[in-house]
């Protein structure tokens, strides 16, 4: 293993609508590098993974549009085993190019990229609770929206309802040219978070909690980031900036714990064969 994080510089175009990063450099820390005018194309889902190691496993993110990564890479410089330092991209050394995104560090170290950014838009809000058999006719209408530009969903693991109910969570793009994006925050409450986690791996009935809380308190604790040119009204959506809710280096999954580890598992299931979807 490779210790990058040392190699952490980070170089705004505002020009080119590029950034040079360093292989060692996390995206929280390019994100708060670039705030408040622009926010990175396409990233993890959290900050607290460098750019070289998300570009090693061609990761994805909360932008359906933008996809994987690899799609808003503009280059890479790579060190080869045999010492030479490369530029590739899709233009120069494809073949290459191909092979070390995605390629888990195996045909060579990643130094740098320059990646595209986007304009840090203003998206409002929106959450909504569906059946899990109804998640690919809804993914299909979210796909087919321009005007979302973010999405992700959290299918339960309550006992009651275990995979049955899905939460979707969406920011849609708003117009709002005079509105002040704030500095960017870190998650609140963990302690009350990293509580709520653990006991849920250890009782069927904080699991039960835990889904619940989730549909019926947190979105009431949600941190309305931009403040519009004119007051905000009751009942009008909650305003966020691109960058908030990419923002998050959940702090609230890292415990003291002794004999505690946690495993990712991730299952990629064709939409025909998911969830046994009506047609509507």
């Amino acid at each position: 293993m490779l210790d990058m994080r040392h190699m952490n510089s980070i170089r705004l175009d505002p020009e080119k609508l590029t950034v040079v990063v360093g292989a060692g450099a996390t995206w929280h820390d390019i994100q708060n590098a670039i705030h408040p005018r622009f926010a990175v194309k396409a990233m993890q889902s959290t900050d607290i993974f460098t750019v070289g190691g998300s570009i090693s496993v061609n990761a994805h993110g909360m932008d359906h549009q933008a996809g994987a990564v690899r799609n808003s890479i503009r280059s890479l410089r790579v060190l080869l085993a045999d010492d030479r330092i490369e530029t590739v991209s899709r233009e120069q050394n494809p073949a290459l190019f191909d092979l070390i995104v995605g390629g888990y560090g195996l045909f060579g170290i990643i130094l740098s990229a320059e990646l595209e950014v986007v304009p840090n838009s203003i998206y409002w809000s929106e959450r909504e609770l569906i059946a899990t058999r109804d998640l690919p006719a809804k993914l299909a209408k979210i796909i087919a929206d321009p005007s979302i530009g973010l999405m992700y969903t959290h299918i339960s693991t309550a006992p009651g309802s275990l995979l049955d109910e899905a939460l979707i969570y969406t920011y849609r793009k708003t117009d709002e040219g005079g509105a002040e994006r704030a500095p960017l925050k870190d998650v609140g409450s963990v302690k009350m978070r990293r509580l709520t986690v653990n006991l849920a791996k250890r009782s069927t009935a904080f699991r039960s909690f835990k889904w619940w809380a989730e549909k019926n308190l947190e979105h009431r604790f949600e941190a309305c980031t931009v403040t519009r040119a004119q007051a905000m009204k009751d009942g009008e959506a909650c305003l966020v900036s691109r960058n908030d809710p990419m923002h998050d280096s959940v702090p609230y999954l890292r415990n003291a714990m002794k004999n505690d580890t946690d495993i990712l598992q991730e299952y990629f299931v064709p939409a025909s064969n998911c969830c046994h979807s009506s047609s509507a």
